[in-house]
């Protein structure tokens, strides 16, 4: 699985795109501002490596311009833009090796000026079902474990390596919940408040299609959902009030390929960046669902990650890292 990194000024256009292919050097095509994702300049070959692994990590999460990498046990921020670097070790719970279930999320809480890395396990078993909710404190460098009576939580987003979304700080992940093996399990959004240090349900609005996930849609905490190629967002006008759900946006997408169709993120024209085509290729549309640009960046489906973050020059707070 390969990685593919959009960075610079998304609030304008894209500006700069990061391919991480499975073997060799990162290539960075890079276009002027005012162009369209589809004109970029000949590929460049620059010293962006990323950690490395045994296993092509997966992007679990991004916050302040660090990366959240995780393959095979392994946990690794990353700063692309300075290269630093910084191998997390294992957790001590031992959830990592005997769950059947994880969920992963990144975030920086104001108040310490730590970062925090958050991990939420279950087995969902026949006999003595279990959930862990774990956390990595930077500044403290160690983990702990958060007790409580929690539900078995599963991810239920269209892309299954997708990380927690990071908003009004606080970690979400789209879940499917029950209390036991037999319960039928209910939709609903997980949250982890990064200052309170605890997980919080929320509603999801009830209009639910299966292929959808949570965003960031202008300032708002958002839910995006696909529908025979007609494209909606809901946003939560007042975080957590559930009444608050709104619909925006309606998009019938024509012309454009919406095979696994997934937003990346918006521009402040309101213009909608995705991948589409199993992941192997970026567009950009307005905000009546007209086709603005593309970039194809691979053929093999499923192969890349894109991600978006803001490039920074932070490391950790003890400054430690390669």
């Amino acid at each position: 699985m390969g990685l593919l990194l959009s960075l610079g000024d998304w609030a304008k256009v894209i500006e700069s795109i990061h391919i991480y292919p499975q073997d060799g050097p990162i290539t960075l095509a890079q276009s002027p501002k005012d162009t369209s994702v589809s004109d970029v300049s000949p590929p460049l070959y620059v010293d962006f490596a990323p950690p490395p692994y045994a296993f092509t990590p997966e992007i679990k999460g991004s916050c302040r311009g660090i990366l959240f990498l995780h393959g095979r046990l392994k946990f690794t921020l990353w700063n692309p833009s300075t290269g630093f670097r910084k191998q997390i070790p294992a957790s001590p719970f031992n959830s990592e090796t005997c769950s059947l279930s994880k969920l992963y999320g990144f975030g920086y809480d104001h108040s310490r000026d730590d970062y925090l890395l958050v991990t939420f396990s279950c087995e969902r078993t026949l006999v003595n079902p279990s959930s862990h909710l774990e956390l990595f404190s930077f500044r403290n460098n160690r983990w702990e474990e958060i007790d409580g009576n929690y539900g078995l939580y599963y991810n239920c987003t269209s892309i299954d390596l997708k990380g927690g979304s990071l908003c009004n700080g606080a970690i979400h992940w789209l879940t499917s919940r029950s209390y036991d093996f037999l319960e039928f399990p209910v939709d609903v959004i997980l949250a982890f408040d990064l200052l309170e240090r605890q997980p919080v349900e929320m509603p999801l609005p009830d209009h639910n299609p299966r292929t959808r996930d949570i965003w960031i849609f202008g300032e708002f905490f958002s839910l995006w959902t696909m529908y025979n190629d007609t494209f909606k967002v809901f946003v939560m006008k007042e975080y957590k009030v559930h009444s608050s759900w709104t619909q925006t946006l309606v998009l019938r997408i024509d012309g454009v390929p919406t095979k696994n169709f997934y937003p990346v993120c918006c521009t402040k024209n309101g213009d909608i960046i995705a991948t589409v085509n199993d992941g192997t290729e970026l567009v950009k549309l307005n905000d009546e669902g007209m086709l603005l640009g593309n970039h194809t960046y691979g053929d093999q489906p499923f192969m890349f990650q894109v991600v978006m973050y803001t490039e920074s020059l932070l490391s950790l707070p003890d400054g430690d890292g390669e």
